[in-house]
This record gives structure tokens, C-alpha cells and sequence, in this order.
């Protein structure tokens, strides 16, 4: 009786502890204000986080970056089209001491290696130690061209085996230059979705064995995520989609605006949260 009174008096104490803790959450909620400058959640995700309020680590300095082609399809014929294109443009930065784990970083939809979220996550992935294999989006137009088996994304089973395939091109390239001792894989939107499956392809084919697999801000259903970003157009145009084309004019002439008037610009996130702000 003794042991199950002192047994119950634990528990009651681990409860109101409990109860503090979220009474102590609650206060500090409530009086905290929502201080990122875009509310509506789905144009965050699309427009990126703001430089001015972002936590992005320094840059790396002298760092170890080893940045190459890869032929995947040797036998390939690019059209002319694509004339400035000559492999899989992608980077690994690896550690001084050889000897570290590796981390695999897959790019978000449409997104290069050397994007500026995966430059982000490197800086801080090659600070805590690891090396660092960075992979285009298998939507990105150097991958398709260069690294997609079919020519056409979309079914991730299928770009999630083009994806591995250029990992394991890519361990073949770095060689002895390197010494991993684990593998990892990260990837953000649709990047994190993908690392689910080619982690699964890896219990089979057993190239890495990875340790652990990173999914940041994955898409729980491919299909919904679409739809939702589908809706935010219809449902937010003047006039319905009968109006798309006159909703395009005023959308160039707000970026030729935006473009003419800074002194510097460049292509990413930043420019496109001013036009999206302007």
C-alpha cells in the first residue's frame, strides 16, 4: 500500500508539473505577437523566408567544395536546343580530416544543388561536421535534361531511383578523396518527400545504409499540396481564370517595375518576395 501511495503522489506531482508547463507555454503564447511579415501560410511556403528575418548560419570560409559534371547517360544525345548544357552540374564539400559522416541534400521543386536553401543547410551541415552531397531537383531542367531516365518528373517512385542513381555517381566521383563513415539524407518540399523513398530504395539496393533521413516541410499528399496551390490562384484572380491573361500583363508589369527600380538584382527568393510585397 505504502509503494502504490508514494507511486500515485509521483504521478500527481508529474501531472501538475505537466500542468505548469503548459500553464507556463499558454501565458508565454499569449503574450508573444506573430512577428513574420507574411501571414497567409501557403504564400510563406512559395515565397520564401525574407532575408532580413531569416536565421541563415555565415558563410563557409575555406571549405573544401569540389564542384563537377556528371555524365549519367553517356551514350545521351542532348538536342541543340540545350547546347550550354554538359552534365549534371553538382557539388560535394567535404571536411579537411577526410574522415566524417556525409549528408545527401535533395532541392525542393524546380530547384538547383546550389539553391539558396540548400546552400543554407550545407553551411550548417558542413559546420556540425558532416560532409556534403548536394542534389538538384529531379524537376529542375539540368536534371531532366542531364539525369532523368525518362525525360519527363513527376512520378516520384521513378525520380527518386533517378535521384539515387546520381548519388551513387556521385560517391563514385569523389573516390578516395573522402572517407565517410555514415550516410544521412535531407531534403526540403518536395526534396523531403523524395528522401522518404530513396531511403526505402536503400533498404533494398544497400548502397548507404542511411543512418537517418531528414524530411523538412514534405508534402503529406503530392495530389493536395497541387490542388491547394491550384485553389489559391482560381479562387484569388479578378475575374475568374477567363481573366489569367489580363492578370499576367499586370504581374510582368509589377516585375518590370520591381526590376527597374532596385540597383542590383538577382533571381531568388529575395526578388521574388519584393515583387510579391510590391
Amino acid at each position: 500500500m505504502k509503494t502504490c501511495r508514494k507511486t500515485n503522489m509521483k504521478f500527481k506531482s508529474s501531472l501538475w508539473a505537466l500542468f505548469g508547463l503548459l500553464i507556463s507555454a499558454c501565458a508565454w503564447a499569449g503574450t508573444e505577437s506573430y512577428t513574420f511579415p507574411i501571414k497567409d501560410p501557403f504564400a510563406a511556403t512559395v515565397v520564401g523566408t525574407p532575408r532580413d528575418v531569416a536565421a541563415e548560419p555565415k558563410p563557409l570560409r575555406g571549405a573544401n567544395v569540389d564542384n563537377f559534371n556528371l555524365q549519367v547517360f553517356p551514350d545521351r544525345v542532348t538536342p541543340d536546343v540545350f547546347w550550354y548544357d554538359r552534365g549534371l552540374r553538382t557539388a560535394v564539400a567535404y571536411q579537411d580530416n577526410k574522415k566524417a559522416p556525409l549528408i545527401f541534400l535533395i532541392a525542393g521543386t524546380g530547384a538547383s544543388f546550389d539553391s539558396p536553401k540548400n546552400r543554407g543547410m550545407a553551411r550548417a551541415f558542413y559546420k556540425a561536421g558532416f560532409h556534403v552531397a548536394a542534389v538538384s531537383s529531379s524537376t529542375h531542367p539540368n536534371f531532366i535534361i542531364s539525369a532523368s531516365s525518362s525525360g519527363f518528373p513527376g512520378h516520384i517512385v521513378d525520380d527518386s531511383k533517378d535521384i539515387y542513381r546520381v548519388m551513387e555517381l556521385m560517391m563514385k566521383r569523389m573516390g578516395d578523396k573522402i572517407e565517410v563513415t555514415d550516410y544521412y539524407v535531407a531534403g526540403y518540399s518536395l526534396g523531403g518527400a523524395q528522401a522518404a523513398f530513396v531511403s526505402k530504395l536503400d533498404e533494398e539496393k544497400r548502397s548507404f545504409n542511411f543512418k537517418k533521413v531528414l524530411m523538412i516541410n514534405p508534402p503529406v499528399s503530392l495530389y493536395n499540396s497541387v490542388n491547394i496551390l491550384d485553389k489559391m490562384l482560381e479562387e484569388n484572380l479578378p475575374g475568374g481564370l477567363d481573366k489569367f491573361d489580363a492578370f499576367v500583363d499586370r504581374l510582368m508589369d509589377a516585375f518590370t517595375e520591381v526590376y527597374t527600380t532596385v540597383d542590383h538584382v538577382e533571381f531568388n527568393d529575395e526578388f521574388l518576395y519584393t515583387v510579391y510585397r510590391h
